[in-house]
């Protein structure tokens, strides 16, 4: 009995011990270890092209710990730490957002591992390591004993140690003139690069003088052939010299990621590079060519000599197609022959190639040692100079629904053009051949040729806003179809005819998304239920550009069932009422209008109707507002040029295109039924509105609900097909109805039909007449609005009632009595596309107005077929623009005259082409009486300063006539007489253009700058040698100075030298020093004068400050008792990107003005207060900056004005002339009061610095 007991309580001993759960310890890694980064060159056999195969050493240590102890509740503590029986070792490829994989399993003996071997490593990409210790336990299942991995009870991974290797990249190096192009793999937001490069062999880059800091942000980034994501950045440096070997090094900038720490590569990855000489050829005229040359060198240097070789000579060298040598067709002597820049040649019927030779020499112990450089051939072809491709023709959507799988089509209709590989996933695009006609000599009849010398750019993505930005992120770049890879990648006709190309992809560029956002991009095969956005660009390679066409863009939809057609998102089209009958309403909308978006609006709602006010939209009518609606480009265009460029970038323009396979259902409903139901389910929800009512019918569908389909008419006048009419009959008269419309796309499913609606319908309400009766409306003021100001002529504009006249009235001034009558001519017929429209705005073109001026219009109605009219409107107040062309350019192709004997011993015969404003000038001063009159100021004397220049303008009226020695043949041809012989002299041009109304004496002007100098000498007894005609471009001053009612200007009128300097010199800062205005004497004698100054401007183009950005320097202005720092950087403002989409960036305008006396409404007393404003200067106008992005640092000199106090014994002057008590102050112009700006007091020099990224007026206190 007694054993009995025992065996019962040892068995449930067992029982209740094998209950509890003990933690699974395990000893863990102290630390992973890169212990070496190299990678092996590989060469492939057959195309000799080498690329880096990666290998990353590392090596891990064990650690006395262990790891996985669980604390919870009913866990009990194991003292076990079990060994190490196996190691995993993990891989993550962050730079392209890979997931973690296990990579390998080695033993536990195993303490370092070599990754590259077996699995091939991206290079240029940063990989997370882990090693994870694991042990295995015995598991019995159906008495077999087996292995199993322990499981922790913590799974959490993250915690083990961690390592990230920087893999070696492939650098690409390709040079074009004297900037080279550098193309290396990218690694991803977290890593900035250094670009390091030296003349000559270099191996170290320790050992490289040139260094570009942080040129990530300034790189572009692209999608290579290899599919990988790339960087590309353009060394154009001052001190790359033609012609010469360079070494180039790429070191990434990063010492961690989160944390861990980052191992790159110590050694050097160098590739090498030699320069060209730069050269190109450029179309002159209908009968010349320009070759080109710029850049070249002055000396060069040859390795292991000391001294360098100076220019001797420059040659061009010609060689016709057909032709077995080269010939000479001009050199030109001496130094300057490298600073003329260019040459003309006629125009070849033939293809012709083109290259210069430049002789350098030096004298080395008494003989002259001669080295030669040459640029590269380029062909002047006369067939294809200059043609841009046309826009690639992309199949209509509706001619593009397959559900097949055929791969090549060979039909004419491109029918099955889009296609998806089931089993693979893959989608064919095609698109068509460019075709355009054959200029070449040999074809006068200008045939229709098939281009194939033509190459495409194409994108496939998920964002529809990269197809929308300038990116090179396209999955196939330079894509070409060569005759040798026959009709593979061929799109036939029935006859065999090449109509198109296609090629297949399996992968996409997906957006990656943060918070909603996009932050980047990467590759990734294709997914059904999605719908992809295709852009193709055409590209042809002329010599040293490349033209691009137009691009062609289309959306497409690939369902679960991999089908592709158009996108299943159909909008909805702007409905409107053209006209209403007592039985009948007819409804008009376009198929093709524009919408906005605003980023403000919380849901997201596209509006095509808007309206303006104060500069900016609102979605809704507002009294006082301008209506506009977005039907075209071109009102996108004007209603972006009167929005406020604060505003600006919070909205986005798409255009809407339903296409020509649409179709519509219609469903009419009695108004007082749809507010019955309304109220009816207000009394369940008090918040029920007509929008909720349009929502609970859009899903219903066929003509058991109401629907009607509708067959729609397009009016004859619309040459562009976009607009279309449905006129519902049958309705009783006076009578209210709500029209609801949808949109919908047929898809043919096997024998099966789908229709894909739009997501919400479009709604109208219109009320039918009384009895037939025409209801004449009354007279209200129309509201007058500005569409679009220019220089002689603007445009206005007012929401047409066809039942109304009107009249206007013009004055240069707002006065209405004396204000005369301006005729409104309205187009009577009805096939004119100027036509008014009933409730669409008529724009109204006035001419014959004069340049910079202002006029105030006035508008009033009046009934046609009845004797009412409305009051006059308040005027509306309109300037004309700056005098157009603005800014006028300077006459172009300025030389020695190419006609017989164009120097003599006393005459230079000049000629230039005369501007495309001037030649079309002459037709279109026929339809106006304000005329456009373009003339040419030549300036010519016998020193580079101009000092007793003669000056001729010529004009119309002036040409076949001669004035003081100028004998004008013809406006661009001039012989210049009184010379003397064999004597050099200088010459140049500018362009003026007036505008002038009949005999009035008011006239508006405009000049150009002056071209380029240039100089020729006169003959000597009548010989002439063209050869050596001399084209020299003296050099103006880099800045100047000027002082006029008390305003100082300091003007860079040389922005390329002041950049040159700036790349040249190792500064940190660039300074512009405006304490005083000072004067030079003709003996270089600096004066300081003493002058009042009470406003100071600096004018800097826009290229110094962006060089200034890519240097990392700062922008300092320094004036009397202020200096202003700038860190560059933060002039990189929202302000700055506007300006940049708007174009025509000129100059920064920088001004430090002392405002009158500021004293709001408090009691501080502030001195030497000063305002500082920024402005942006463009050839579209002005735009103020209002803050920075960082902030200026302003230092403030706080001395007194120093006293000397003379006694009988003894004169002595004040020396505590600072105030340690000064405050600095910002005026708040919101608040009219002075407010405390945080700052710190400099003792040693008496100076109070502040910080501001806020521009306005500052100033001292407590001094």
């Amino acid at each position: 009995m007694k054993k009995y007991i025992i065996t019962i309580l040892i068995l449930f001993t067992l029982v209740f011990t094998t209950s509890v759960a003990h933690a699974n310890k395990q000893s863990s890694i102290a630390k992973v270890n890169v212990d070496d980064i190299t990678y092996n060159e590989i060469v492939d056999s057959l195309t000799g092209e080498s690329t880096k195969r990666s290998i990353v050493k590392i090596s891990w240590e064990d650690s006395p710990d262990s790891f996985e102890v669980d604390t919870s509740e009913g866990i009990v503590q194991g003292d076990l730490i079990h060994p190490t029986t196996k190691y995993e070792i993990y891989l993550q490829n962050l730079s392209q957002l890979g997931d973690k994989k296990l990579l390998t399993v080695v033993d536990s003996s195993v303490k370092q591992y070599e990754i590259g071997t077996s699995a091939w490593l991206v290079s240029g990409n940063l990989y997370q390591i882990q090693v994870i210790p694991v042990h295995y336990h015995d598991k019995i299942f159906n008495s077999v004993t087996s292995q199993v991995k322990a499981e922790y009870v913590i799974t959490n991974l993250e915690n083990h140690p961690k390592v990230i290797a920087f893999t070696d990249y492939n650098i690409t190096l390709n040079a074009d003139g004297k900037e080279i192009t550098v193309v290396w793999e990218d690694a991803g937001i977290w890593v900035n690069y250094d670009i390091y490069y030296e003349k000559g062999d270099i191996s170290d880059y320790n050992n490289m003088s040139g260094k570009i800091e942080d040129v990530r942000d300034l790189s572009t980034k692209f999608i290579d052939t290899d599919k990988k994501v790339k960087l590309r950045y353009v060394i154009k440096t001052s001190d790359i010299k033609s012609g010469q070997l360079y070494s180039v090094s790429i070191r990434p900038k990063i010492n961690n990621i989160n944390g861990v720490n980052v191992y790159v590569n110590p050694r050097t990855n160098v590739e090498e590079v030699t320069t060209k000489v730069p050269f190109k050829i450029e179309a002159e005229s209908d009968k010349y060519i320009k070759l080109s040359w710029w850049g070249i060198d002055n000396t060069v240097g040859i390795s292991g000599e000391i001294t360098e070789y100076s220019v001797r000579k420059l040659q061009i060298m010609r060689k016709d197609t057909d032709s077995a040598s080269e010939q000479i067709i001009a050199t030109i002597e001496g130094q300057e022959s490298i600073d003329i820049g260019y040459y003309t040649d006629l125009r070849s019927e033939n293809k012709t190639n083109y290259r210069i030779k430049i002789t350098y020499t030096k004298m080395e112990n008494g003989m002259e040692k001669t080295i030669y450089m040459y640029s590269d051939w380029e062909m002047y072809d006369p067939g294809a100079f200059r043609i841009t491709p046309a826009k690639p023709e992309v199949p209509k959507l509706n001619e593009i629904l397959s559900k097949d799988d055929n791969v090549v089509i060979n039909i004419a209709d491109y029918d099955g053009a889009f296609k998806i590989n089931k089993t693979e996933n893959i989608i064919n695009i095609v698109w068509s051949v460019f075709e355009r006609l054959d200029y070449s000599a040999e074809d006068p009849a200008n045939t229709v040729i098939q281009d194939l010398d033509t190459y495409y750019d194409i994108w496939l993505t998920d964002d529809a806003n990269l197809l929308y930005t300038d990116n090179d992120l396209c999955v196939e770049s330079n894509f070409y179809v060569s005759e040798e890879q026959g009709s593979a990648t061929y799109v036939k006709d029935k006859v065999g005819t090449k109509i198109g190309f296609y090629k297949e992809y399996s992968q996409y560029l997906a957006a990656i998304r943060e918070n909603g956002l996009v932050i980047g991009y990467k590759l990734k095969d294709l997914d059904p239920n999605k719908i992809y956005y295709i852009k193709i660009v055409a590209k042809k390679k002329l010599l040293n550009e490349v033209l691009e066409s137009e691009p062609a863009m289309l959306s497409v939809y690939y369902d679960s069932d991999e089908t592709i057609y158009a996108p299943p998102v159909l909008s909805k089209p702007p409905l409107k009422i053209d006209q209403l009958e007592s039985d009948n309403i007819k409804l008009m909308w376009r198929l093709s209008w524009w919408e906005v978006v605003s980023s403000e609006d919380i849901e997201q709602n596209w509006y095509n109707q808007i309206w303006l006010i104060n500069d900016d939209i609102v979605f809704t009518e507002t009294a006082g507002a301008e209506k506009i609606n977005l039907n075209s480009q071109e009102d996108v265009n004007k209603l972006k040029a009167k929005i406020d460029l604060a505003y600006l970038p919070k909205y986005t323009f798409r255009q809407i295109n339903l296409g020509d396979n649409i179709g519509y259902e219609m469903k009419t409903l009695l108004y007082t039924d749809v507010e019955a139901a309304i109220l009816n389910a207000q009394q369940m929800d008090s918040n029920y509105t007509l929008e909720d009512y349009i929502k609970s019918i859009k899903d219903t569908t066929g003509e058991i609900n109401g629907w009607e389909q509708l067959i729609v008419k397009v009016d004859p006048a619309d040459k562009t097909n976009q607009t279309l009419y449905f006129t519902k009959e049958k309705l009783t008269n006076n009578t209210s109805y709500m029209f609801v419309i949808k949109t919908y796309r047929t898809i043919v499913n096997g024998s099966e039909t789908e229709r894909l609606y739009c997501l919400n319908p479009t709604t109208i309400i219109g009320t039918t007449l009384i009895n037939g009766t025409e209801v004449i409306p009354k007279p209200t003021v129309p509201n007058l609005f500005l569409d679009e100001a220019r220089d002689i002529q603007v445009e206005l504009k007012w929401e047409y009632n066809t039942k109304m006249e009107y009249e206007m009235k013009i004055n240069e001034k707002e006065d209405f009595n004396t204000a005369r009558d301006n005729e409104v001519i309205i187009p009577t017929n009805s096939t004119d596309p100027k036509f008014p429209k009933d409730g669409e705005d008529y724009v109204l073109t006035i001419i014959d107005l004069l340049p910079k001026t202002e006029y105030y219009f006035w508008i009033k109605s009046k009934q046609k077929d009845g004797n009412e009219e409305s009051a006059w409107s308040n005027p509306i107040l309109v300037k004309t623009t700056d005098i157009l062309p603005n800014p006028i350019n300077p006459p172009e192709g300025i030389g020695v005259a190419d006609i017989t004997d164009p120097i003599g011993d006393t005459y230079i015969t000049i000629e230039w082409t005369r501007l495309l404003e001037d030649l079309s000038s002459e037709e279109t001063n026929k339809n106006y009486k304000v005329k456009k009159l373009f003339s040419y100021i030549l300036i010519i004397s016998d020193n580079s300063k101009f000092l007793d220049a003669r000056q001729i303008e010529i004009k119309d009226d002036n040409v076949g006539s001669t004035e003081n020695g100028f004998e004008m043949i013809e406006k661009s041809l001039v012989k210049v007489n009184g010379l003397e012989t064999n004597k050099k002299y200088y010459f140049k041009l500018k362009s003026k253009v007036s505008a002038k109304k009949g005999d009035s004496a008011k006239i508006v002007t405009s000049e150009s700058n002056y071209s380029l100098v240039k100089a020729v000498k006169t003959s000597t007894d009548n010989e002439f040698d063209a050869s050596t005609g001399e084209f020299v471009t003296p050099l103006t001053d880099k800045a100047t100075t000027t002082y006029v009612n008390e305003i100082l200007t300091y003007t860079i009128t040389d922005g390329q030298r002041v950049i040159n300097d700036i790349l040249m010199q190792d500064e940190y800062r660039f300074t512009i020093d405006m304490k005083n205005y000072t004067t030079t004497s003709s003996a270089g004698k600096t004066t300081v004068a003493n002058k009042t100054i009470n406003k100071r401007v600096a004018s800097v183009p826009y290229e110094v400050i962006e060089t200034l950005k890519q240097q990392k320097m700062n922008f300092d202005i320094v004036v009397d008792d202020m200096k202003i720092s700038i860190p560059v950087e933060s002039l990189s403002t929202p302000t700055l990107t506007r300006a940049k989409q708007l174009g025509g960036l000129k100059n920064y305008l920088f001004t430090i003005s002392t405002p009158s006396e500021t004293s709001g409404t408090s009691n501080i007393v502030v001195s030497k207060s000063k305002e500082i404003t920024i402005t942006i200067q463009t050839k579209h106008g002005n735009i103020d900056e209002k803050y920075l992005n960082g902030y200026v640092v302003i230092s403030y000199d706080t001395a007194k004005a120093s006293t000397t106090t003379t006694s009988k014994t003894a004169t002595s002057t004040t020396t505590n002339n600072v105030s340690p008590n000064a405050k600095a102050y910002k005026f708040d112009t919101n608040k009219n009061i002075w407010i405390d700006v945080p700052e710190q007091y400099n003792s040693y020099n008496g100076t109070i610095i502040f910080k501001t990224s806020e521009l306005g007026k500052f100033g001292l206190g407590g001094i």
